[in-house]
């Protein structure tokens, strides 16, 4: 069971023990969860997700329920919420058990199917990435899609909140919530450089004053960042001044999304045609050669800066397991990693700067969530 964001996936898993891992369509549903489910409280989301499982899962399954969302985990198969976020609201479920909920609405239905092991989508991916790369060191798990996050592997003697005992070599996989580095609010704009634009974005966000470093390398945020940018030179007299009162479209939040960056770095053509139709899209009917240049410019520059930045957290994770000189695979899963231009080229570059070697391999753990749950209910069965 994998529960993201707004879509919900419950799907059967074959492992066959060499690295592979088959998803059955035939066993296999994804729903989107309605607003007024996600905004309701915890009797109604979690009847909706019993619903759903229980078209899939039989009696005396053992499911594996990637949840990703802030969570107090003290076992394996328990976990309380913290905070919702993503535009989740359900009342009663903060600081309550998710699998606990769950498994009850589950048995209300006449299911009796377990949840035997709670995770979230970067332990997912780093299982996944584990499981495909067998013989090798994985040891983070990445996610840079939409949002933004990672977890790595830590020596029980290093987490002083749980008393470790000071002689013991057993770890733990850390989920970091990272996308929130830089969002101290004593160090705001010092540990996490911020541009005008950045803090234009953030004061205009929902949750304004959190998650700063997903808000510059994430899928969710990085369209943004170009859009506020634009109409910011625009309404400046800087950039296209003849059109500043014809970009309303430009104006709208949210409303240049990531992919259209995406399409736009990979325009090669002699006189940047796909950047001129996307401008015209927004209004910009007549453009130069050299502004469309420009345009290209600054996506390139906000993009390189997402991967640099995304390259430099698995560098510093990598020195805190003291494993910077060390062969290791990092599985990384998310369409921000999988298809935007050059995205790997950049994080692989950043890594060899801060590194100086080639030793670490990213590799695409597809569908970490997914698989990565099925992988931690077999382990944990």
């Amino acid at each position: 069971l994998d529960i993201g964001g707004s879509n919900l996936r419950v799907l059967k898993v074959t492992l066959d023990g060499q690295g592979h891992a088959t998803v059955d369509e035939d066993y296999s549903l994804k729903s989107r969860i309605p607003p007024e489910v996600q905004q309701s409280d915890a009797e109604t989301l979690f009847s909706f997700i019993a619903g759903c499982v229980d078209k899939i899962a039989h009696d005396h399954d053992h499911i594996g329920f990637t949840f990703s969302f802030p969570v107090e985990q003290k076992s394996i198969d328990s976990g309380l919420l913290i905070k919702w976020t993503k535009g989740f609201t359900a009342e009663g479920v903060v600081n309550r058990d998710v699998v606990d909920l769950l498994n009850m609405a589950c048995q209300k239905r006449g299911l009796y199917a377990t949840v035997n092991a709670l995770i979230n989508d970067t332990v997912g991916t780093l299982l996944t990435g584990a499981y495909q790369e067998v013989n090798e060191d994985c040891c983070m798990g990445v996610i840079l899609g939409t949002g933004s996050n990672a977890c790595y592997v830590e020596k029980l003697k290093n987490i002083e909140k749980i008393n470790p005992p000071p002689d013991s070599d057993a770890v733990m996989i850390i989920n970091m919530e990272c996308g929130n580095f830089g969002s101290r609010p004593d160090r705001i704009g010092i540990d996490l450089p911020l541009t005008k634009w950045d803090k234009m974005l953030d004061e205009q966000s929902f949750n304004g004053g959190h998650q700063l470093l997903e808000k510059q390398i994430s899928g969710m945020y990085l369209g943004e960042i170009i859009r506020i940018l634009l109409c910011d030179l625009i309404k400046g007299d800087k950039l296209f001044s003849d059109f500043k009162n014809n970009i309303a479209k430009l104006e709208e939040p949210y409303g240049f999304p990531t992919e259209e960056m995406s399409l736009i770095e990979n325009d090669e053509t002699f006189t940047l045609e796909v950047v001129d139709k996307k401008l015209k899209h927004y209004g910009i009917t007549e453009s130069t050669f050299e502004e469309r240049k420009f345009v290209k410019s600054i996506i390139r520059l906000v993009a390189a800066r997402g991967a640099m930045l995304s390259a430099t957290q698995i560098a510093a994770c990598l020195r805190q397991m003291e494993k910077e000189n060390k062969s290791v695979v990092v599985a990384v899963d998310g369409s921000v990693f999988e298809k935007y231009p050059n995205f790997k080229t950049i994080m692989e570059e950043t890594l060899f700067t801060l590194l100086k070697h080639n030793k670490v391999r990213l590799v695409l753990a597809k569908d970490g969530s997914g698989v990565g749950a099925a992988l931690a209910s077999f382990m944990e069965n």
